[in-house]
């Protein structure tokens, strides 16, 4: 007989038998018919057939399993009734291959090991007796030795002592062979072994939950075991070889997804570490833009409306001539953190340090709300800092630094500027450079704006008085104001400015 026929005459017979005895409409019963079905048309799953097969083969005897298939479904009651025997016990079957399909497709649509577990606790209850589960992996110190940690746990009760977090050295524990064998290991009476082995504080914490049956099984990736899950019980005697199968196949499930979340947390680990370098030399804003591109054309050159802010150090080259370099350095630095933080706070992008000089945008790579207000209120902020900057500067027995800057609005080039060896996001036109030379005219604790800065917010701007200077490219002279203070959204004033202009008139020029 050929192996179809031989496949179809035991789905007749056990459809036959299954209908008889548990009705037509019977979940395994209608599975089997469908089986026929298919497998008379040639469309037959012969792998989803095999697990029957084999579930049946499994719960009897091989003897009488072998008389069943003999046998033709009308010729003998005796087989309806041995098949019927098997209905039970194949609807559990059934049931669990549900389960593990379910949870199969439940692990893979996950990454992170809680939410993995927090469905395999729902879906699993069906099929497998626990009234807690927890997960363990297996991690080295520093000096060789090898710790069982607790990653996750769940229980139907509310009170859990052993918590998250618990850990024990591995060659310390009844784990300990497990791990060499690959074997699980089964504690019937928890209270029994705790006995035996009194130094065993997770047996004296799950004892203190409820639990007196406890099932380990290794998690192992590529040959290599690399924790375990518990399945735990308020009952004794609950582990026993008959669900061994379902236990293997939830565990091998597990490990992989672990060896999967444990791949996907470095690569995550990695990203933010390059990220977090990257965002050293540019904003973390830029940084955000060029990992969530899906295009190299994000960060090309665009024209945009911005504000520019170029803050300049007064007397710092006489310093860093008289201080040794690392003190220069370690000074500069501390001026650079407290500014670029004030920038940051006012939603900026710092373009670039120049020396002892800041350059920063409002309004690119992303236009927002208000970017003039927000660069006016910043400079006014950065001066204030100034003062615990110098506060700083002078504990450590160092010279008082000052700081002028010049603020201008208008339209620029921005976008990714260099080459292959070098990118940088950058601003290039006329506004910047406009705001460059008005810097060079502030002095110590002094904002200068231009009438192009100053028009924004006319009516919210506080001035100390206004004049119109040449800068070298422009033929006309330009007039700027030296600002004290924004109102309105941003409602902040300097603390403190010196050698601030003199009041001049509108039709006041310096050269």
């Amino acid at each position: 007989m050929s192996e179809k026929s031989e496949l179809l005459r035991r789905l007749r017979v056990e459809v036959h038998a299954l209908e008889e005895k548990l009705g037509v409409d019977n979940a395994l019963a209608a599975f089997l018919r469908q089986q026929l079905t298919d497998t008379e048309e040639g469309t037959v799953d012969e792998r989803r057939g095999q697990v029957f097969r084999r579930a049946a083969w499994d719960l009897t005897e091989h003897d009488v399993m072998a008389e069943l298939v003999r046998v033709q479904p009308a010729a003998s009651k005796d087989v309806t009734e041995a098949v019927v025997a098997l209905g039970g016990r194949l609807d559990q079957k059934y049931a669990e291959f549900r389960a593990v399909r379910e949870f199969s497709e439940s692990i893979n649509e996950g990454y992170l090991l809680a939410d993995v577990m927090r469905n395999a606790f729902a879906i699993l209850d069906t099929v497998l007796p626990y009234d807690r589960m927890g997960v363990s992996l297996i991690d080295e110190d520093r000096i060789g030795h090898k710790w069982v940690r607790l990653e996750w746990v769940q229980a139907n009760y509310e009170t859990i002592h052993l918590k998250v977090g618990h850990s024990a050295k591995l060659d310390q524990s009844t784990l300990h062979d497990s791990v060499f064998g690959q074997d699980p290991l089964f504690l019937n009476d928890l209270a029994k072994h705790y006995e035996e082995n009194p130094d065993s504080t997770t047996s004296a914490m799950l004892l203190k939950e409820g639990i007196h049956s406890n099932l380990s099984y290794p998690l192992i990736v590529h040959g290599e075991v690399i924790g375990f899950i518990f399945f735990s019980s308020l009952e004794r005697d609950t582990y026993r070889n008959v669900h061994i199968d379902l236990f293997a196949q939830v565990a091998k499930e597990l490990a992989l997804v672990i060896d999967k979340s444990r791949t996907y947390e470095k690569l995550n680990s990695r990203t933010e570490f390059i990220k977090t370098m990257f965002g050293r030399y540019v904003t973390e804003e830029v940084a955000d833009i060029v990992y969530n591109s899906n295009t190299t054309t994000t960060m090309a050159g665009q024209r945009k409306k911005v504000t520019i802010l170029f803050a300049d150090l007064r007397d710092f080259t006489s310093m860093s001539e008289t201080f040794p370099p690392e003190v220069v350095v370690d000074t500069l630095n501390t001026y650079l953190v407290a500014m670029t933080e004030c920038v940051a706070h006012y939603e900026g992008h710092v373009d670039n340090f120049i020396g002892d000089a800041i350059l920063a945008v409002f309004g690119a790579p992303v236009s927002k709300f208000d970017d003039s207000g927000r660069a006016i209120a910043c400079a006014i902020a950065m001066e204030n800092k100034m003062l615990s900057v110098n506060a700083e500067l002078k504990s450590r027995g160092l010279p008082e630094l000052g700081m002028g800057i010049g603020l201008n609005t208008g339209e620029v080039v921005a976008g990714n500027i260099g080459s292959d060896l070098r990118m940088t996001y950058s601003v290039i036109g006329s506004p910047v450079n406009i705001a460059s030379r008005v810097s060079a005219f502030a002095t110590k604790g002094q904002i200068l704006a231009t009438e192009d800065t100053f028009s924004e917010h006319p009516k919210i701007i506080e001035v100390e008085g206004n004049l119109k200077i040449k800068v070298k490219g422009i033929a006309d002279p330009i007039q700027v104001y030296d600002l004290t203070a924004i109102n309105g959204l941003h409602n902040i004033r300097k603390w403190s400015h010196q050698d601030s202009l003199l009041t001049p008139t509108e039709d006041d020029e310096t050269e």
